[in-house]
C-alpha cells in the first residue's frame, strides 16, 4: 500500500474536524452576507431619503428626540411616486443576499462532499472494485493508494495481507500442479521401458523363436523388469501414503541412541561383506524422543541403501548423533563419489534417479523423496550437508520435548 501525505487518524475524528469546519464556515458565510446585505440597504436607503431633501444626521439619528421627526420622514416618503420602487430595490437585495448565502452554503457542502468522496468513498470504491475482481479469481497487481484514515488503512493493509497470501497459495497450487504433471510423466517413462521389454521378450517366446537357453535369458529379464515396476509401484504407494490424511504415525518413546546403534549393528555384517567400514560416534547416554521406529528405519535404510548402490568399491560409512538444547541431530553418510552440485538442491524430489543424482543408476528415485516426507511428519528436518568435496552426508533433526512427533500421532 502507498503512504499518502497526510497523517493517518480515525474516521471519526476526520468527520468531526469535517463537521466543525462546516459549521464554522456556514457562520463566516451567514455573518459575511448579513454585513454585505445591511450595508447595501443602508446605502440605497440612505439615498432615497437624502433624495427626499432630508439630511443624512436625521436619516441615520439613534436620537429619542428626533423619533418624531423620522415618523414624519417615513410617512412623507410612503407618498413619494418612486417609494414602491425603493421597496422592489430592498426586497431585490434582500433575495439576492439570501441566494448569495445558500450559493456560498452550497459551495462549502460540494467542497466537504468531494473531501469525504476523497478520503473516505473513492477508497472504499477502489477496495471494492479490488474485491470484485477477487471474486472472479483475478488477482490484481495494483497497489492500492493509503487513505490516511487509520480504520480504512488497516481494512487495506488487511485486504493486502490476503490477497499476498492467495497470491502465495496459488503459486504453490500452480507448482504442485506442475509437479503433479512431472511426476505422472515420470511414472510413464520408468513404467513404460520395462513394459515394452516384457511385451518383446514375452512374444519372442510365445512365437517359439528363441532356443531353450535364449528362452530362459528372456524369462529372467522378463522377471527382473516386472520385480523392477513392482518395486517403483510400492514406492510410489508408499510416497503417497504419506500425503493421505489418514496417514499416522506409531509414536513411542525410546532411546533414540540405544535405537540407532542396534541399527547399524544390524547392517554391519552387511556392510562388511559389501567392503565398506562403518564409523560411528554416539554418546553413551539415554536420550529418549518420541519417534515411530518403523518409518525412522526406512529412513536410514534409504540412505545407506543409496550409499551402497550408487558407490564402488571401498567406501566408510560415516554416522553419528549428537543432542542439542531442543532435537537430536543425526548425521549419516559416506565418502564415495559425492552428488554434482547441480543436482544437490533437486535431491529430494520425487524421480531424482541415480542417473541424475550420482554417477550410476539403479532406484525409483522415490526414496530420499520419502525419506523426508517421514522425518518431516515427525516434525523434523532432513537435509543434505553442504559443501562437501566427496562423499555425501544426511543431517536428520529430530525434535525433543512437546514438540518431538506432534505431526502426525497415532
Amino acid at each position: 500500500m502507498k503512504k499518502g501525505k497526510k497523517k493517518p487518524g480515525g474516521i471519526y475524528s476526520y468527520i468531526v474536524k469535517n463537521f466543525a469546519g462546516f459549521v464554522l464556515d456556514s457562520i463566516v458565510i451567514m455573518v459575511l452576507c448579513y454585513f454585505v446585505g445591511v450595508g447595501i440597504l443602508d446605502n440605497i436607503f440612505t439615498n432615497y431619503f437624502k433624495r427626499l431633501g432630508y439630511s443624512e444626521e436625521l436619516i441615520n439619528s439613534d436620537d429619542v428626540e428626533l423619533l418624531e421627526a423620522q415618523n414624519a420622514m417615513y410617512r412623507e416618503a410612503e407618498k413619494s411616486p418612486d417609494y414602491g420602487s425603493f421597496k422592489n430595490r430592498m426586497f431585490t437585495v434582500m433575495i439576492i443576499v439570501v441566494i448569495m448565502y445558500f450559493v456560498l452554503l452550497g459551495l462549502v457542502v460540494a467542497i466537504a462532499a468531494f473531501k469525504m468522496k476523497r478520503r473516505i468513498v473513492k477508497p472504499l470504491g477502489t477496495l471494492n472494485a479490488e474485491m470484485e475482481q477477487l471474486s472472479l479469481s483475478e488477482l490484481s497487481e495494483t497497489e492500492l493508494q493509503s487513505s490516511g484514515l487509520t480504520e480504512l488503512d488497516e481494512i487495506t493493509m488487511s485486504f493486502e495481507r490476503m490477497t499476498d497470501r492467495l497470491k502465495e497459495s496459488e503459486k504453490e497450487r500452480r507448482s504442485l500442479e506442475e509437479g503433479r504433471a512431472k511426476m505422472l510423466a515420470d511414472i510413464s517413462h520408468d513404467l513404460k521401458t520395462p513394459i515394452t521389454v516384457i511385451q518383446g521378450y514375452s512374444k519372442a517366446v510365445l512365437d517359439g523363436i528363441a532356443d531353450e537357453e535364449t528362452k530362459k535369458r528372456y524369462l529372467t529379464a522378463i522377471y527382473n523388469k516386472s520385480q523392477m515396476m513392482s518395486d517403483l509401484i510400492n514406492s510410489f504407494h508408499e510416497f503417497s501414503k504419506l500425503d493421505h490424511p489418514q496417514f499416522i504415525l506409531n509414536i513411542e518413546k525410546h532411546d533414540i541412541c540405544e535405537y540407532f546403534r542396534e541399527y547399524l549393528a544390524m547392517r554391519y555384517e552387511e556392510l562388511e561383506l559389501a567392503g565398506c567400514e562403518l564409523e560411528t560416534e554416539l554418546p553413551e547416554e539415554e536420550v529418549i524422543i518420541s519417534f515411530d521406529s518403523a518409518q525412522l528405519n526406512r529412513v536410514f535404510e534409504n540412505i545407506i541403501n543409496n550409499s551402497l548402490r550408487h558407490n564402488k568399491g571401498n567406501m566408510t560409512i560415516f554416522s553419528g548423533l549428537t543432542v542439542t538444547e531442543d532435537s537430536v541431530v543425526i548425521r549419516l553418510g559416506d565418502d564415495g563419489i559425492g552428488i554434482p552440485e547441480a543436482i544437490r538442491e533437486h535431491i529430494f524430489e520425487p524421480f531424482v534417479t541415480g542417473n541424475e543424482a550420482r554417477t550410476s543408476g539403479g532406484g525409483s528415485g522415490l526414496g530420499m523423496a520419502i525419506s523426508k516426507k517421514i522425518v518431516e511428519a515427525h516434525g523434523g528436518e532432513l537435509v543434505l550437508i553442504p559443501g562437501e568435496e566427496r562423499g555425501t552426508t544426511y543431517e536428520i533433526r529430530l525434535p525433543i520435548g512437546e514438540k518431538s512427533g506432534s505431526a502426525k500421532i497415532a
